[in-house]
């Protein structure tokens, strides 16, 4: 590893001050943060980070490392750990797409390491990009070219690439961020400003070096998720509840048997994607069509519920 100046923030003016040399997250920008370490320490032993400064954040987790959550909205500070929101009993219970986007992750000591504000920074697991020996990667190496277009490239991006880089994107946790149109907080030395989440990355469009609109300094400090429109919660034993008690009532039909509704969760700021568990009492064995509705609409066909003996 190359030697580097080590700096601990106190505050977020600091952080933001010490970090103002990040550019936008380029291999060679001189400056770069480091919260739970899982990616930037791994890539400065790799060589293919080498920042002359690495700016500590994690001293800030006790302003941005806090969870909020209810049934209707759900704030994660960028510094929670992953393992910490994974077993957040209300992010399990009502968010369980966040939840299982993070068990899935890694492994448990990584989880219990690594920030959500880091884990959607993460860099490609791209071979190419993680070996410095390799001297054609435009992410790493800008206009050199890239080796994975016509190298070992089986598991690489169809969607969303050019010929200026072709590596995906690791995560699953953005995913679903974008997925429950979530929000961002960013603050840097312009100050705060929220973006959704969906405009945090950028496509390759020939400068696969900037993965990010962040800008310069900016921090990740805050997801937001549920407050725009939140979608209403399905309650529990219903089976058609009416538009008084739910803006959009949800009717399950298995065969000609009745269905009950047991609400797992719903995903706020995201109409129509609902998590929940279906019971059919004394159901024959066989395969029983399964049909959702909300409002009188099939949303959910062609499925199908196995019983046993």
């Amino acid at each position: 590893m190359r030697p580097f100046a080590y700096q601990r923030a106190s505050d977020i003016a600091e952080a933001v001050q010490a970090g103002g040399q990040t550019g936008q997250g380029q291999t060679d920008a001189t400056a770069q943060f480091l919260a739970g370490g899982t990616t930037l320490v791994d890539l400065m032993k790799l060589d293919v980070l080498r920042p002359r400064d690495v700016v500590d954040i994690s001293p800030l987790a006790d302003l941005f490392g806090r969870i909020e959550a209810d049934h209707e909205r759900l704030k994660l500070g960028a510094l929670v750990k992953m393992s910490d929101a994974a077993n957040h009993p209300v992010v399990l219970r009502d968010y369980p797409v966040i939840a299982q986007s993070l068990q899935l992750a890694a492994s448990a000591q990584l989880r219990n390491m690594a920030t959500l504000g880091g884990n959607v920074l993460q860099r490609t697991r791209c071979a190419y990009f993680r070996d410095p020996s390799y001297a054609h990667c435009n992410k790493r190496a800008p206009g050199s070219g890239c080796s994975a277009l016509e190298g070992v490239n089986r598991n690489f991006a169809v969607l969303g690439v050019d010929e200026s880089c072709i590596a995906q994107y690791p995560g699953d946790f953005a995913v679903a961020l974008a997925a429950l149109d979530t929000e961002v907080e960013l603050v840097g030395p312009a100050g705060a400003r929220i973006i959704p989440f969906e405009d945090l990355h950028r496509l390759a469009e020939g400068k696969p070096q900037i993965e990010t609109t962040l800008k310069p300094g900016e921090v990740i400090t805050l997801y937001g998720i549920g407050f725009g429109q939140v979608s209403p919660a399905i309650p529990a034993g219903s089976i058609a509840a009416t538009a008084s008690s739910v803006t959009n009532p949800v009717n399950v039909q298995c065969g000609s048997t009745p269905a009950t509704v047991q609400y797992a969760g719903v995903a706020p700021g995201f109409v129509g994607l609902y998590q929940f568990n279906v019971q059919v009492p004394n159901l024959p064995a066989g395969d029983w069509p399964l049909v959702i509705s909300v409002n009188g609409t099939p949303v959910a066909q062609n499925l199908y519920i196995t019983a046993g003996q």
